[in-house]
């Protein structure tokens, strides 16, 4: 068997917004079609959404800004 082997030059970067929007996105259509647990799929809506918000967000500021640690620290504490 030819192995092809490969040589990375650069790592992907990746930030897990993408997956938690789809969470909420599923969710949301979850609850719209269910309405015997509409409620309990809204909150999974909400709290998926906010929580890919965060993590978009720390994926911009770390591409943006070369002290984002130290700011999302000092921010942290107000």
């Amino acid at each position: 068997m030819n192995e092809t082997k490969a040589l990375s030059t650069q790592a992907r970067y990746y930030s897990i917004h993408h997956l938690l929007f789809r969470t909420a996105e599923i969710a949301l259509k979850e609850a719209i079609d269910s309405p015997e647990v509409h409620r309990i799929n809204a909150l999974k809506a909400i709290i998926f959404s906010a929580l890919g918000t965060e993590a978009f967000i720390n994926a911009l500021g770390n591409r943006t800004r070369a002290d984002w640690n130290k700011f999302e620290r000092n921010s942290s504490t107000i």
